[in-house]
């Protein structure tokens, strides 16, 4: 007895597909923002390696000089080269090196964890989603063909009078809700 603009209809489920590659997407794992910003930290860290072993050695200085002396009451000009080459006796900054030696084990630590995290949440919701793909064609084969199927089947029976009005509804609920 409801006016035809109230009946409810629900609109039909289409066709999920199939997951995609595991493979491909593990060749695409690579281009992620976060292991991208990790690893420029890594050869960050590797770099200030690189930067505290060439720091350990000091620069040469080369100076030129002109000085003018007074020697046995003559005026003397001289003119000079000399060359400063310091050579440590000690190595001073062996600590700063492990320091950044272990700060550059620590970001790379992070890198490979992070790595290994994201690629386990990648299989994880991968395997989550092949399931789910599974389970919505078992749905659509088991539930929802056969739900329709009984229900056309009632709507006939009902037209030619071999069933009553509580089987129609029974079957018009088992199919809604199959749907939903």
């Amino acid at each position: 007895g409801l006016p035809r603009e109230r009946v409810r209809e629900i609109v039909p489920l289409e066709s999920i597909g199939s997951a995609p590659d595991l493979t491909k997407l593990q060749t695409q794992f690579d281009t992620h923002p976060m292991l991208a910003a990790a690893r420029y930290r890594s050869e960050a860290a590797l770099a200030g390696v690189s930067l505290i072993r060439a720091e350990r050695w000091q620069d040469p200085v080369v100076r030129l000089f002109r000085e003018r002396d007074l020697l046995n009451n003559q005026r003397q000009s001289v003119t000079g080269v000399s060359v400063a080459l310091p050579l440590p006796l000690w190595d001073r900054k062996a600590g700063q090196i492990h320091e950044a030696r272990a700060r550059g084990a620590q970001v790379d630590a992070q890198y490979q964890a992070l790595r290994q995290e994201l690629e386990g949440r990648l299989i994880q919701n991968h395997l989550h989603l092949t399931h789910l793909v599974q389970q919505g064609i078992h749905f659509r084969t088991q539930l929802l063909d056969p739900a329709r199927e009984l229900f056309k089947l009632t709507r006939k029976a009902y037209a030619a009078g071999e069933t009553g009005i509580l089987s129609l509804i029974d079957a018009h609920d088992t199919y809604f809700q199959a749907q939903t």
